[in-house]
C-alpha cells in the first residue's frame, strides 16, 4: 500500500471499528485514522472488508474514490487487487524464496491416504518424502544446499508440483571487516596476524617462509659465555710468582716454624738435594 499513498484520494468512506477477533491491514490519514481494510480469518478461510468503495462508478457524485480510475492510478490498483487475491487464499504464507537452514513449509490439501513425493535436489539429488493421511502441512527441513528445488507428486492422483530456491545466508555476502574480537572468535587467540598494510603483510610472509634470523642471539650468547670464562678465570685462579723469586709452597701449616731436614754430620747435602753432574757420559765395553 505504501506506492498508493501519495496517488489515492478517498472523497467518501465508512467509519468503521474493527471487531474482537479482527484486525485492520489498512488505515486512512484522517484524524481518527480510521481503517480502510479490515480482516477477519474464519477456520482457514479470510474475509476483507473495505469501507470505501472499489467500483468505476461515473460521475462526480458517484466515485467514492480515484482507485479505479485508469487516468490517475493504472496499474498500481491491479497489483494492489492481485495481491489482496493472493492475502485471501493463502498463497502469500508459503514462501517460495528461502534461506540456507530455513524449513520449507508447503500447504496442501489433505487426503485420507499418505501420499509420496519426489525432492529434486541441487547437483542432481533426489530424495523421497513421504505426508501422513489426514496432514495437509508438509515441512522440508533438511535445504542447506544453495540452488533451486522441485517437488512433485509420485501418485497419477496426486498432481502435486511446486518448487522453490534456497540462498546463500546473508553473512556470506557481508563485505565488513571483521575486528579482532570476530577473528578471536573464530580461529582462536594467537592463530591469526593482523597486517594493516602491505608492507606488515610482506613482512608476515617473508618471517613465515624464512623464519628468524637467529645470528645476533648466538653472537650475544657467545660474548656471555666468553665474558662468563674470563671472570671464572680470574676468581679462582692466581698470577704467577715473577721469574728468578722462590717459589713459596702453601699449605694448611702456614704461619708455623719450618722444620729443618737431617743430614750427614759433616754438612753434605742429602743424596737427593746433589745436583747431577753435566757433561757427556761415557760408557765401556765390559771385557769378555
Amino acid at each position: 500500500m505504501a506506492i498508493l499513498e501519495n496517488d489515492v484520494f478517498i472523497d467518501r468512506y465508512f467509519v468503521a471499528e474493527a471487531a474482537p477477533g479482527a484486525s485492520s491491514l489498512a488505515s486512512i490519514t484522517d484524524d481518527e485514522q480510521s481503517p480502510l481494510m479490515i480482516e477477519r480469518a474464519y477456520g482457514r478461510g479470510r474475509s476483507v472488508m473495505l469501507t470505501t468503495a472499489v467500483d468505476p462508478a461515473d460521475g462526480p457524485n458517484s466515485r467514492w474514490n480515484n482507485l479505479s480510475n485508469e487516468s490517475q492510478i493504472g496499474w498500481p490498483f491491479i497489483a494492489l487487487a492481485e495481491g489482496l487475491t493472493l492475502h485471501l487464499a493463502r498463497s502469500t504464507e508459503s514462501v517460495y524464496n528461502l534461506t540456507a537452514g530455513e524449513d520449507m513449509i508447503l500447504e496442501l490439501e489433505p487426503t485420507a491416504e499418505p501420499r509420496n513425493f519426489r525432492l529434486k535436489r541441487p547437483e542432481f539429488q533426489q530424495s523421497r518424502l513421504t505426508l501422513p493421511g489426514g496432514e495437509g502441512t508438509l515441512i522440508i527441513g533438511d535445504v542447506h544446499a544453495p540452488g533451486q528445488y522441485e517437488l512433485a507428486g509420485l501418485e497419477t492422483a496426486n498432481p502435486v508440483r511446486a518448487g522453490f530456491s534456497v540462498n546463500p545466508a546473508s553473512a556470506e555476502s557481508d563485505l565488513d571487516r571483521l575486528g579482532e574480537p570476530q577473528l578471536v572468535e573464530l580461529l582462536g587467540e594467537g592463530n591469526f596476524q593482523v597486517a594493516r598494510s602491505i608492507e606488515e603483510l610482506d613482512a608476515n610472509i617473508r618471517m613465515a617462509d624464512l623464519g628468524r634470523e637467529v645470528f645476533p642471539i648466538v653472537l650475544l650468547l657467545a660474548i656471555v659465555a666468553f665474558l662468563g670464562e674470563h671472570l671464572v678465570a680470574n676468581r679462582f685462579y692466581e698470577v704467577d710468582a715473577e721469574a728468578g723469586s722462590p717459589a713459596v709452597i702453601r699449605s694448611g701449616l702456614e704461619g708455623r716454624p719450618a722444620v729443618p731436614v737431617a743430614g750427614p754430620p759433616d754438612g753434605t747435602p742429602p743424596p737427593s738435594a746433589t745436583p747431577a753432574a753435566s757433561g757427556r757420559r761415557e760408557t765401556a765395553r765390559a771385557p769378555s
